[in-house]
């Protein structure tokens, strides 16, 4: 079953991208589909970044076998803290009122 089968955000991605593309003013429609793409890009490069650098921070390059169970634990961990840090800092951090 591949993501698009599944109801998970990446089934609903074109769904969203038709949204974003309905929703945007005519004129700037080709700055809304260029958007799509520049964002993509970005996710997944940051994505990357953040995977290199968590695996190498747990040893990934000692190349044993111990140090790739690490090296695996600690990308599940960060991988799995990420989001709950993401919702402490949006119920934290308030706009300020006006």
């Amino acid at each position: 079953m591949n993501c698009f089968q599944e109801r998970t955000l990446c089934g609903q991605w074109p769904h969203l991208l038709t949204r974003v593309l309905q929703t945007s003013r005519t004129e700037e429609a080709d700055l809304a589909a260029a958007s799509i793409t520049i964002i993509q890009l970005l996710a997944t490069a940051v994505g990357t970044a953040l995977v290199g650098l968590t695996v190498n921070i747990f040893g990934i390059t000692q190349g044993d076998l111990t140090h790739t169970v690490s090296a695996a634990n600690g990308l599940l961990w960060i991988f799995m803290l990420i989001p709950f840090a993401a919702i402490a800092i949006i119920y934290f951090v308030k706009p300020k009122e006006r």
